[in-house]
């Protein structure tokens, strides 16, 4: 059988995301219970926090606030935002998903292009980190990003760096 396109020139796993309607109590649980440690967030428009495993900061979880607009209890907030639009890919960046990493972004968009699959992308602000999200066929979020080899730094807890706040992005 021939192939329609090469596969993804994907090459390392990069977070886990979880959406919570708490974010400092889950942040408290991976912490004290789990030993990850705190890792710097760039001023994404929707609070979270960043947390990677002590001995291992490629291997880290991004805890995403509950956009409070959606309404189904599901676990995969993607498939029931209350708007057509936030149904497609959009949504996927709060809500559960794998993200890997690339180098070659553009290849990327370039096979999704090629394979007919729909992908919502953006920049992270102040940032040259491109995300593209997608759904796999079962409908699960899918991200790829040109991301930093190495994961931020861990954070002093002594900063003053308020990473749980943000305000609603809207799309």
């Amino acid at each position: 059988m021939e192939r329609a396109a090469s596969p993804l020139p994907i090459h390392s796993f990069n977070h886990i995301s979880r959406e919570t309607e708490n974010v400092a109590r889950m942040e408290d649980f991976y912490r004290n219970v789990l030993g990850f440690q705190r890792i710097r967030r760039p001023q994404i428009k929707f609070p979270g926090a960043w947390l990677a495993l002590p001995g291992r900061p490629d291997i880290s979880i991004h805890l995403i606030q509950r956009d409070p607009s959606a309404k189904c209890i599901l676990p995969e907030r993607a498939l029931c935002s209350p708007s057509l639009k936030r149904n497609g890919p959009q949504a996927i960046r709060r809500s559960h998903h794998l993200a890997f990493r690339t180098e070659n972004i553009d290849k990327v968009r370039d096979i999704l292009d090629k394979r007919g699959i729909n992908y919502f992308e953006t920049t992270i602000a102040g940032t040259s980190i491109r995300q593209i999200f997608f759904f796999d066929p079962d409908r699960n979020g899918i991200e790829i990003g040109n991301f930093p080899e190495e994961q931020p730094p861990f954070i002093d807890d002594s900063e003053e760096e308020n990473e749980l706040s943000g305000e609603e992005e809207s799309m």
